[in-house]
């Protein structure tokens, strides 16, 4: 497997990004919020800000799925982004985050260990056409310094370290409602974004076991194509498909960080990274569709005379092969010659064989 991961998405200078503050006080009382009155100039201290919050949430964290609740006095946040986006300047992204951050403020005041910090909403263009809400909590934290007179000072930084409570919005996937544009922070213990902020934003979370064992399925074969060896394709499904069947034995979720992880001990995050990168709609913990499992183990398809069906793993076995100059599947030496076998069987071979190109 290559040690190089792929070019990353970068954000570009096209953008629109404001900071306000929310505290919570002791006793659960009533929080208290700071507000800006402008966007943040497009400075490269900011745009140095932004870029980390993007490659830290793209390239490290998992992340669940979702779309905005249709129920719109569930999701004000959408309306509000919908008054924004219809006449997207300076003045209106402000009056959409002050508004965001009203209807935070009431979602903290309902949850009891709500904790406040700095609230970054951005409206971001990035170098692969993808344009995005992102809306993250940060929070400060104590270091030291070395100040011109060379003494050692403390200072406060902001805690990018601890991203945990962040949230985006696709605009095009929203706009032309493609599946789950929505996506957030999950984790599998507290580092994950909290109820409260979820309420806020109005995402109601996807959960299709069918639908994301596929595409886990589409995400294995495009990352096999690109990092795993030919010879060694087969038995990298194989060791996704019974990781997935012991889950699914044991009742319990997948989660896509140990899945990675359980992949390659070396590169233990490459495989997710893949995944984050490339956009796949797969939560980060997600129960297997123990049919839809079957697309990693078995090859098949039928045409109007026949119909057939066999172990992925017979192809690296030599038991089954594909002879392409005119049309021939054999599926042993001395059994069976099948000639013009189905299409479905011919490309999922293909699939598995093929190179990056």
């Amino acid at each position: 497997m290559t040690t190089t991961t792929d070019s990353r998405e970068k954000m570009q200078n096209n953008y629109r990004a404001i900071v306000h503050k929310i505290d919570t006080e002791q006793f659960f009382e009533d929080c208290e919020v700071t507000l800006r009155d402008a966007p943040l100039p497009p400075d490269q201290t900011v745009t140095n800000l932004l870029s980390e919050i993007l490659k830290l949430y793209n390239r490290r964290i998992g992340k669940g799925l979702g779309v905005f609740n249709k129920n719109q006095d569930l999701s004000r946040f959408s309306v509000r982004l919908t008054e924004y986006l219809q006449h997207p300047d300076d003045d209106s992204f402000t009056v959409f985050t002050r508004h965001a951050m009203s209807l935070l403020k009431a979602q903290m005041e309902k949850q009891e260990l709500s904790t406040g910090g700095y609230v970054v909403f951005a409206h971001i263009g990035t170098n692969n056409g993808t344009k995005r809400i992102l809306a993250a909590m940060l929070r400060d934290k104590v270091g030291s310094a070395i100040d011109d007179d060379l003494n050692v000072t403390q200072r406060i930084h902001l805690d990018l370290d601890k991203l945990h409570v962040c949230c985006e919005v696709k605009i095009d996937g929203w706009i032309k409602n493609e599946g789950q544009y929505l996506s957030f922070i999950k984790g599998q213990a507290s580092n994950s974004t909290p109820k409260y902020f979820l309420d806020f934003v109005g995402c109601d979370e996807f959960s299709d076991a069918k639908t994301q064992t596929e595409e886990l399925h589409r995400a294995a074969k495009d990352y096999s194509a690109k990092h795993i060896p030919r010879e060694d394709r087969v038995n990298f499904y194989r060791k996704i498909t019974k990781y997935c069947e012991e889950k699914l034995h044991e009742n319990k979720a997948v989660f896509l960080d140990d899945l990675s992880r359980h992949l390659n001990e070396e590169l233990p995050l490459h495989f997710l990274e893949f995944i984050n990168e490339h956009d796949y709609k797969i939560s980060t913990g997600f129960e297997p569709n123990k049919n839809s499992l079957k697309k990693f183990k078995w090859i098949g398809g039928q045409n109007d005379s026949m119909s057939l069906r066999f172990e992925a793993r017979l192809l690296t076995s030599k038991k089954v092969l594909l002879k392409k100059g005119n049309s021939t599947l054999r599926l042993n030496d001395d059994a069976l010659v099948i000639f013009n076998p189905p299409q479905k069987i011919v490309d999922q071979i293909d699939e598995i064989n093929r190179e990056e190109t």
